[in-house]
C-alpha cells in the first residue's frame, strides 16, 4: 500500500503549503505537483526518497525532518515534511535561498508537527481534521 503525502491543515482550516503552491503560476504548480507525487508512489519496499529529492534536515532538534527540494525552471523551493505512518505530512514552504533552511523556518515547520500531533492525538477530535486534503 502507497504512502500519501497531505497537507498540514491549521486549526483555522488553512493549508500553509497548499496555499503556497495555490499563489505560484499554473506551470511551476504543475512542476512542484509532480515532485510531491514521488513521496505518493513510496511504499514499504520502497519507503524512502532519496538524495537529490530529499535529505534530513541538519541539528538534532529537527532530524525527524525532512527537506523536499521542488523547482520549477530556475526557482526553487523547499517543502518541509515529517512521517506520521503511511503519511507524509507537508508542513511548511519557502523559497529556496542560500545553503540551509533558516532556523526559523525549520522553527515554524516544529510548531506545525507540534500541533498536528496533539490534535490528531486527541481522544475527542474537532474540527477541522490537521490533516487536510491529500497532496498531488
Amino acid at each position: 500500500m502507497p504512502y500519501q503525502a497531505v497537507f498540514y491543515r491549521d486549526e483555522d482550516g488553512r493549508e500553509p503549503v497548499n496555499d503556497f503552491i495555490a499563489a505560484l503560476e499554473p506551470r511551476a504548480q504543475d512542476s512542484i505537483d509532480w515532485m510531491i507525487g514521488l513521496l505518493n508512489g513510496l511504499t514499504e519496499e520502497n519507503p524512502e526518497l532519496g538524495h537529490p529529492y530529499t535529505s534530513a534536515l541538519k541539528g538534532a532538534k529537527y532530524r525527524a525532518f525532512r527537506e523536499l527540494r521542488a523547482h520549477h525552471g530556475k526557482t526553487r523551493y523547499w517543502i518541509i515534511f515529517r512521517r506520521s505512518g503511511r503519511l507524509f505530512v507537508l508542513l511548511h514552504m519557502l523559497p529556496h535561498q542560500g545553503n540551509d533552511i533558516p532556523k526559523a523556518d525549520k522553527d515554524v515547520a516544529v510548531a506545525r508537527w507540534e500541533d498536528f500531533k496533539r490534535r490528531v492525538d486527541a481522544p475527542a477530535r474537532t474540527p477541522p481534521r490537521a490533516a487536510g486534503s491529500d497532496a498531488p
